[in-house]
């Protein structure tokens, strides 16, 4: 179980927090192995997320009573939770969702994985110090997110936008878990709260596009419940976790193992093909993450 989240005062290497990210990582990499086989089965991608959200907060409040984690929380850090929660959970999820209509998944994936450059440009006015190595490390990793993307399709604008939104929202809600008032809240607390706005922002978008469809079959149940509980509020807990504990730049960078987790799930239990072009963009991408782990490390002996 994640536990409380614990300000720690120094800037070393926090190895408890990159395990957390590592562990959201691994998690959120295997969400498209079961997402993908219950929109195959007809329903709606903005229903699925919808429902994810909707039974990750039924799993996470469950998580809270047995544990006894507190749901108190303050009427700033409610506000907090209210624009930084939503806009990193649901909103992300929503923009992401969105830009599937107009764009090739692979080219909106590619798009919003540019959150990490978001982050820096936003830990910038926080005063953190925007290194060789961090910027060495974001141009490997969205580097290798272009050689893993393919980029045949229609292509939209409005798609773009809305891809790209969707990484400044992420990148939004990382930076405030590390910087605002709910940085000291327990990680299950934060999710239990963004993921109730979460819901019904999903709720009023899907209902009022008249997109709303059940899955069929228990099987597509079942996978719907292993994405909320493992691929929503577990992995979202300990993203949190990770993120109260280390810098966000870091985390960003980390936390971009999860598309070489899905391109491996894929290869694995879908048979996807790994072309010689998208192993080497995981090869930059984990060469980046790589050079900002033994960064921090090499901070942490000095």
């Amino acid at each position: 179980m994640v536990r409380q989240g614990i300000i720690k005062k120094k800037t070393g290497m926090d190895l408890p927090g990159l395990i957390f990210i590592v562990a959201a990582a691994a998690l959120f990499g295997v969400l498209p192995v079961f997402a993908k086989t219950v929109l195959s089965r007809g329903t709606s991608s903005l229903s699925l997320v919808f429902i994810r959200y909707s039974l990750a907060l039924i799993f996470t409040a469950i998580i809270m009573l047995v544990s006894k984690i507190p749901f108190k929380i303050t009427r700033r850090q409610m506000i907090h939770l209210f624009f930084f929660g939503t806009c990193g959970v649901g909103l992300t999820s929503f923009l992401l969702t969105s830009s599937y209509l107009y764009l090739p998944i692979g080219i909106a994936t590619m798009l919003h994985f540019s959150y990490p450059f978001f982050v820096a440009v936003i830990m910038a006015f926080f005063k953190e110090k925007f290194t060789l190595v961090k910027a060495t490390a974001i141009i490997l990793a969205i580097g290798g997110m272009a050689l893993m993307t393919d980029f045949r399709g229609i292509v939209k604008p409005v798609g773009i936008i809305l891809a790209v939104l969707s990484g400044l929202s992420l990148a939004v809600y990382i930076v405030a878990v590390n910087k605002s008032s709910i940085k000291s809240l327990h990680p299950f607390t934060v999710f239990f709260y963004t993921s109730f706005c979460s819901s019904v922002l999903l709720g009023f978008a899907v209902f009022a596009w008249n997109n709303f469809t059940l899955p069929a079959e228990m099987l597509d149940w079942t996978y719907i419940g292993i994405i909320a509980l493992f691929c929503t509020s577990i992995s979202y807990s300990l993203l949190t976790a990770g993120a109260q504990r280390v810098n966000s730049t870091t985390t960003s960078i980390v936390n971009m193992l999860e598309p070489l987790v899905s391109i491996l799930a894929g290869a694995i239990f879908l048979n996807e093909t790994l072309s010689a072009k998208t192993v080497m963009g995981c090869i930059l991408v984990f060469s980046a993450i790589v050079m900002i782990v033994l960064k921090k490390r090499a901070c942490d002996l000095i």
